[in-house]
């Protein structure tokens, strides 16, 4: 497992051929981030990270999210240490 944080909206729209409604689930506060969590953990499985200073980008890549059938809630992720 591995935290892969994503620097810009393009970036993050690339790892989606890696994400399905069956293997993540989407965490964000709606306005500044976006969590991509694996629903089973595994080594192979990794938590994507998407944080934008503008609202806007965070906004489209949900819209994208919700278009793949992704399902969202709202709230923060909080990864602990092996």
């Amino acid at each position: 497992m591995a935290i892969i944080t994503l620097m810009t909206l393009e970036d993050f729209k690339k790892i989606l051929r890696y994400v399905s409604p069956d293997s993540h689930l989407a965490v964000s506060d709606g306005v500044s981030y976006i969590w991509l969590v694996p629903m089973k953990s595994s080594k192979h499985r990794h938590y994507y990270f998407f944080k934008s200073p503008s609202a806007n980008q965070v906004e489209e890549a949900l819209k994208i999210l919700r278009n793949i059938g992704l399902e969202q809630i709202q709230g923060e992720v909080t990864v602990g240490k092996e």
